[in-house]
């Protein structure tokens, strides 16, 4: 991490994790040797909770370590460009799921005004952690900031070859990785995911169901005739989340997890195939 103007490094190994209701984070300044912990009471991973994690972490380097905040060259919430107004047409077509190299799926709302990026974090092998909701803060028309993660920003653009929409994820002004928007599987057959399914934590029986060819289920999560969007073989997303459906030994539905920012990903999501 450059400071004074850049005109010093120090290197930052650090390490977070979480678990059921709880997070924590790890940070070692080698050049200055010290350590900073951060633990708190909330598993969520909102930006509002990193934002606590990185204000805890900075307030350390500056008040033991007399590094001033000030002349940190880092990115920051703060001192990002304004956002500026995208029309909301604009908005409204980079919606859907994408799928990077490694086949992490990204899935993109329009919430409002605001897009919104949600990663299921069981794909990517974090165990009981709340889904990787953040906004997605607009710079230009097509670049937007990923709120909560310094330095991180996604760019939209549109293929030649396809006329779809892809991201450009970048990170401190390099792009890291791409991820390319899944097309419309029509052909995908989602009447297997038929059925009734219950949620003891809820206590809240839910019944998915066809309808034109799209599996729905009325007032799933307060959701009017939400529509189940088929990513890849037992994985499914929607508004709130994605579903992520488990078979027993002789192949048929079992249940499905559910990954939302209303429920928790580790406790009271699991739903059962009456």
């Amino acid at each position: 991490m450059p400071y004074h103007d850049g005109s010093d490094t120090l290197t930052i190994l650090s390490a977070g994790g979480s678990s059921y209701g709880f997070r924590a984070l790890f940070g070692r300044v080698i050049e200055k040797d010290a350590c900073v912990f951060v633990l708190s009471n909330i598993q969520s991973a909102n930006p509002e909770i990193n934002e606590i994690l990185d204000y805890v972490g900075d307030n350390f380097m500056i008040n033991r370590l007399g590094i001033d905040e000030e002349k940190k060259v880092v990115a920051s919430e703060s001192t990002l460009p304004e956002p500026v107004k995208v029309n909301k047409t604009i908005l409204s077509s980079y919606q859907g799921y994408y799928e990077t190299e490694d086949n992490t799926i990204i899935g993109i709302t329009l919430e409002g005004d605001q897009l919104v990026r949600r990663i299921p974090s069981q794909q990517t092998g974090i165990l009981g952690q709340a889904i990787m909701h953040r906004a997605l803060i607009p710079l230009s028309d097509s670049l937007f900031h990923v709120q909560g993660l310094r330095g991180v920003q996604y760019k939209l653009y549109q293929t030649l070859v396809q006329s779809e929409h892809s991201i450009q994820i970048i990170r401190d002004d390099r792009i890291r990785d791409r991820a390319e928007r899944i097309p419309d599987q029509p052909n995908f057959d989602l009447s297997e995911y038929q059925g009734i399914y219950y949620s003891v934590e809820l206590q809240r029986t839910y019944d998915f169901s066809l309808q034109d060819k799209k599996l729905t289920a009325d007032e799933f999560l307060d959701l009017k005739n939400p529509v189940f969007v088929p990513l890849r073989k037992d994985l499914l997303g929607c508004t709130k989340g994605f579903l992520f459906f488990h078979r027993d030994e002789e192949n048929n539905i079992r249940d499905f997890k559910l990954e939302s920012d209303e429920v928790d990903a580790a406790l009271g999501s699991m739903f059962i195939k009456k």
